[in-house]
């Protein structure tokens, strides 16, 4: 009996812990019931955690963003730069060119005209490229795609003229060539203008007459001779000081035949040409500059919207 009291006890003791064991398994069982799971059978994630992340993600790709519009907009503001002053080059060049074919020649309206056109359309592009730089450090759009419109139309129309205005065609040689023998005529006959012209022109290019400095020859001296040259057509003319001051130094020149001998011709045509060359090197650099500025500024109006549109529908959600 004594042994029989001394195990109750403990078999009390079994039965209680095998019942709270059971108890346990049952809540256990209940909680696990309880979470939320997926349809494989995985915790599904907790929605603040997935909240997070997604912002993480915006965060991320709206940096990139901002990163790509940054590089954009200090190469439009590089390029506007550099064109505003190809765009004062031009204007340069077209300047001179128009003032020597008004000099020279003054049948050539149609290139004069172009010229001037030229020079217009790189004021224009100055002015819009000041307003586009401005745009964009003041942040706004429309300025900007205004621009971009602006210089793709200078862009057609400076095409145009590049091909009809600027390039020296044989029939403007002919015009040139013509022009010339007129003022060299005019010359001959003591006007003062085109003396002053055609004495410049012979000491700055080293030529004499149009063709070669017998053009200064008196049709009834014998050709033995030497042409009654200027001293324009002597390398030791000085245009500061008087001709007549010159006019012994004009006589050795002709007596030993020192002048130049070159026509003034070819040189005023190959000038003319060079210029024209320049012209239509700096306006396709310039037009070049414009095609990508008006991409720039598109890109830079797209990826704007995009920006906007993002943070409106994320300050939404």
């Amino acid at each position: 009996m004594q042994f029989l009291l001394f195990l109750k006890p403990t078999d009390d003791q079994l039965i209680t812990k095998e019942s709270f064991s059971r108890n346990d398994m049952g809540k256990t069982d209940k909680a696990q019931g309880n979470e939320p799971t997926t349809a494989e059978g995985a915790p599904e994630v907790v929605p603040e955690a997935e909240e997070s992340g997604r912002r993480a993600n915006y965060l991320k790709k709206l940096k990139t963003k901002k990163g790509r519009r940054l590089c954009t907009q200090i190469a439009f503001v590089a390029l506007n730069f550099v064109s505003i002053v190809t765009a004062l080059s031009l204007i340069a060049v077209t300047v001179l060119t128009s003032l020597a074919t008004k000099v020279f020649d003054t049948e050539q309206s149609n290139r004069l005209v172009g010229m001037v056109i030229l020079a217009v359309t790189a004021a224009v592009a100055i002015s819009m490229g000041i307003y586009a730089v401005v745009a964009v450090f003041k942040k706004q759009t429309k300025p900007i795609h205004a621009a971009t419109i602006v210089l793709l139309i200078l862009a057609a129309i400076q095409s145009i003229l590049a091909g009809v205005s600027v390039k020296v065609s044989p029939r403007d040689e002919l015009h040139l060539g013509k022009s010339l023998a007129d003022s060299f005529k005019l010359a001959r006959e003591n006007n003062p203008r085109h003396v002053k012209l055609w004495a410049a022109t012979q000491y700055d290019l080293n030529c004499c007459g149009i063709i070669s400095a017998d053009d200064y020859r008196d049709s009834k001296t014998p050709y033995y001779f030497p042409p009654n040259v200027p001293i324009s057509c002597c390398p030791t003319f000085d245009p500061d000081r008087s001709e007549l001051v010159q006019e012994r130094d004009r006589e050795v020149c002709k007596a030993r035949k020192t002048f130049y001998d070159l026509g003034c011709r070819d040189l005023i045509i190959n000038v003319f040409k060079e210029t024209s060359h320049i012209v239509i090197g700096v306006l396709t650099t310039l037009i070049i500059l414009e095609l990508f500025i008006a991409l720039l500024g598109w890109i830079l109006c797209r990826n704007q919207k995009s920006f906007r549109r993002g943070v409106e529908d994320e300050e939404a959600k």
